[in-house]
């Protein structure tokens, strides 16, 4: 009934440590460049939300009518001024998104022309955008 108890091969701690440290610093170079990655993807598509409502009122504008500031108007685009990610609003010649963190607000600033800004100090983490209309 003697039975040889055959030498058993374990990690010891200190590796076990190690691997755990290595894998806290890559957890902690890696996370803040995929909250850059996920806050990107929210920005882009707010940016298609309002090129979409973009093309709506130069189609209006188009057909010889005012630009819309209402929202219900807009409904087959956007069914909701606010969204999981943002606040849309409507102005005269532009449209804005506020971010529902508060950090930073983006604007198209005219239908005509389509170009996007930033304002806020969330604007430093999404993009490039320069914060020149503050």
């Amino acid at each position: 009934m003697n039975k040889k108890i055959k030498n058993k091969r374990a990690f010891t701690l200190a590796e076990l440590l190690v691997v755990v440290i290595v894998i806290g610093v890559l957890s902690a170079v890696a996370f803040p460049k995929f909250n850059q990655i996920i806050e990107n993807r929210k920005v882009t598509e707010a940016e298609e939300m309002m090129s979409a409502v973009r093309t709506e009122q130069e189609h209006r504008c188009a057909m010889d009518k005012k630009y819309t500031l209402k929202l219900d108007n807009l409904s087959d685009i956007i069914s909701s001024g606010k969204t999981k990610d943002y606040n849309y609003s409507l102005q005269a010649e532009g449209i804005s998104a506020q971010s529902n963190k508060g950090d930073y607000t983006l604007k198209m600033l005219s239908y005509q022309d389509g170009s996007f800004c930033c304002t806020g100090e969330g604007c430093d983490y999404v993009y490039n955008y320069i914060d020149i209309y503050n």
